[in-house]
């Protein structure tokens, strides 16, 4: 059986300029002399760090695709298994500090956070097999809703940046 990979392939791409110029915007706004909350830093953390975890799932998707080219199926278990724990942990690490530090929770936050967690019992079930088994498809999905879920809370985080400067402006 083949795959096409052109998906996995360019959503690598985009994420990867996301990422990018994600990075550079924050690092534009830190270099301004603003000193930025801890919510502020937690979500800039957000954004690069789930995004970076979107593109290793990616990645390993591709690279079992070239180690295995008529393996899709395994490909797609390990895949979605490794998809399961890494955003599993990551959203753990992420609550805790979340709570930590007692950020705020606007509605677009809280929008993210309920979608990752339904992301993750979907990626449960998907892995049981019991309603659908693992595919690249599902694995595009994820990849899909971790690039939407940072590009919403940076999204959120660029709207403070250009408010953060309206006093600033003539």
């Amino acid at each position: 059986m083949e795959s096409n990979i052109d998906t996995l392939t360019l959503l690598a791409e985009i994420t990867i300029a996301f990422v990018a110029f994600a990075t550079i915007t924050a690092s534009i706004k830190m270099t301004l002399g603003v000193d930025l909350s801890a919510y502020q830093r937690l979500v800039i953390h957000y954004f690069t760090e789930s995004a970076m975890i979107s593109i290793s799932i990616i990645i390993l998707t591709l690279v079992l695709l070239n180690f295995f080219p008529d393996r899709v199926e395994l490909a797609s278990i390990i895949s979605c298994i490794y998809a399961f724990v890494a955003c599993s942990a990551y959203m753990l690490w992420y609550m805790r500090r979340r709570i930590a530090i007692k950020a705020p929770t606007p509605i677009a936050s809280m929008l993210v956070i309920i979608g990752y967690f339904a992301m993750i019992v979907l990626l449960g079930i998907t892995i049981s097999g019991l309603i659908w088994k693992p595919s690249i498809e599902i694995v595009c999905a994820v990849a899909s809703y971790n690039l939407l879920g940072a590009a919403v809370i940076f999204s959120a985080f660029l709207g403070g940046f250009i408010d953060s400067n309206k006093d600033e402006t003539p």
